[in-house]
């Protein structure tokens, strides 16, 4: 089954808010005019306030904290005040995403190989609501912005043409084989009763072998009679050999 991917940018880099949008549709990613109160009041321009003298025409610019000692950032009646950015510590940013705009072009689903994919302009336009003036033929200073309504175009446009989808496990087809098997070797140590002809139920399997140097098995009961070796014991549980 095909993966979901992620939207990137032109430089490769996943964009998250594209992502999110051409996944769900966001009216929020979709209004040109989402600060418009902002543009207002210039906040979307960093701060630039000057002070031109009212004889000779001089101008100065002053920063958000020069105040004099009435509380004003020019002098009255000799200066008068110019306000072309407000933005502080940065300028206001609008989240409209431009379908236009090619960067956010660069990138086309792959997931699905048989589907041919389209800059995501041309899926925008796929609907009649999609074809339309991103700014609603309103211009930034138009006070109707104050009751201004962006549209919803979830469905009446292909926005989102990235949609999440189910991606299921694949399922297999053919008969059964047996790719790889392996046969393991087992030691069992089991307690003696005090006569040493029978067992007592305690015992303590482990999962092993001996070969010698030529690759032969050997008895591990030989060799820990013979060597002592390895220090297996029976411990103190009961146990049996049957799996």
């Amino acid at each position: 089954q095909p993966i979901w991917e992620s939207v990137k940018g032109e430089d490769g880099d996943v964009d998250f808010a594209l992502s999110y949008h051409r996944a769900f549709y966001q009216s929020g990613y979709d209004n040109y005019h989402d600060i418009f109160m902002q543009r207002w009041r210039t906040e979307d321009h960093m701060w630039n306030v000057v002070c031109i003298d009212r004889v000779t025409g001089e101008n100065r610019s002053v920063s958000w904290t020069s105040f004099d000692e009435t509380g004003e950032m020019c002098t009255y009646p000799n200066e008068y005040k110019v306000i072309l950015g407000l933005g502080y510590p940065k300028p206001i940013v609008s989240r409209f995403i431009n379908p236009n705009d090619s960067s956010n072009n660069a990138w086309r689903a792959s997931s699905v190989r048989s589907v041919k994919a389209q800059d995501w302009i041309y899926s925008y336009r796929d609907g009649t609501c999609g074809i339309r003036k991103l700014d609603d033929d309103m211009d930034t200073s138009d006070p109707k912005l104050e009751s201004f309504t962006p549209e919803d175009r979830s469905n009446c446009s292909n926005v989102a043409d990235n949609p999440l989808h189910d991606t299921p496990p694949d399922q297999l087809y053919g008969v059964l084989r047996v790719v790889q098997s392996r046969r393991a070797k087992h030691v069992a140590v089991s307690l003696l009763t005090p006569d040493l002809v029978g067992t007592t139920g305690v015992l303590q399997s482990f999962e092993g072998g001996v070969e010698d140097a030529a690759g032969a098995p050997l008895e591990m009961a030989a060799v820990m009679l013979d060597t002592g070796a390895f220090g297996l014991r029976a411990g103190a549980r009961l146990g049996s050999t049957f799996a």
